[in-house]
């Protein structure tokens, strides 16, 4: 069986200016993971149309029951694996994003008119694993016009 539920999302409003958000998360299943996700965002708006949102995220779980390091496991065993994603390990992903917000749809692209772009960056980091990542993403949010 998987359980996996939101706890808690909770948002501070500290002025016109700035939002901290928070947000928590635990999961766990019968094959014996257990996580936790801990983030945290404090976007800053920046005028009317500009936002950015510097970010923190936290995760940690432990490893799945049949986890063992590459070639540890026993052939006979029922179950066994050696990805690294089923095993104990934190991670740290340090993000800062940018997001454009029109809501008078000035730019128009056919029927459509530009809503939002957001340009994200993020610094991803498994410590006990010794892997590390860097990965940006754009995102375009379009709304019908009459």
């Amino acid at each position: 069986d998987v359980c996996s539920s939101d706890l808690n999302r909770t948002n501070f409003y500290l002025n016109q200016n700035f939002i901290l958000r928070s947000y928590y998360r635990f999961y766990t299943d019968d094959w014996g993971v257990n996580s936790h996700t801990y983030k945290i965002e404090l976007p800053v708006k920046l005028g009317i149309n500009f936002t950015f949102y510097p970010s923190y995220r936290y995760y940690t779980q432990t490893s799945v029951d049949y986890f063992n390091e590459f070639d540890q496991a026993l052939s006979t065993d029922e179950f066994y694996t050696s990805d690294y994603d089923l095993a104990e390990y934190d991670a740290h992903q340090y993000g800062l994003g940018f997001k454009y917000y029109d809501p008078m749809n000035k730019l128009r692209v056919g029927g459509f008119g530009l809503k939002s772009i957001n340009v994200d960056f993020n610094q991803y980091s498994r410590t006990s694993q010794n892997f590390d990542a860097f990965f940006t993403s754009l995102g375009l949010s379009f709304s019908a016009l009459n």
